[in-house]
């Protein structure tokens, strides 16, 4: 298992009280996924779009569930976590790894 660092794109500015925002992909997509909604999002919160373990710019690196949660919060750090599929199921993960960090969470076409 490679559990190395997983690749981010950072775009936008947070605006002062705003949290940031992350942004994660379904399987057999790419942080790429959520361009729009980052570019969207741009002038009022900061966003972190991150590649999940064996996909796109992070894809030789292997984890479970559990250990991609772990690798996903310290790659993206604090914010409004918002999950598609696959990414809300590691959102919720984060959530309940890292309540520290997961200031809110979205969670769409997940399930537990």
């Amino acid at each position: 298992m490679n559990s190395g660092q997983l690749w981010t794109t950072v775009s936008g500015q947070t605006r002062p009280g705003a949290d940031r925002v992350v942004l994660l992909h379904g399987f057999t997509q790419t942080s790429f996924s959520w361009k729009w909604t980052a570019d969207r999002l741009a002038a009022d919160a900061k966003t972190v779009r991150v590649d999940l373990p064996g996909h796109g710019r992070s894809d030789a690196v292997s984890a479970d569930l559990p250990g991609t949660a772990g690798l996903t919060c310290d790659a993206a750090g604090p914010g409004v976590y918002i999950g598609y599929s696959m990414g809300a199921r590691v959102a919720l993960h984060c959530a309940l790894l890292r309540p520290d960090l997961v200031r809110g969470l979205i969670l769409v076409g997940g399930t537990a």
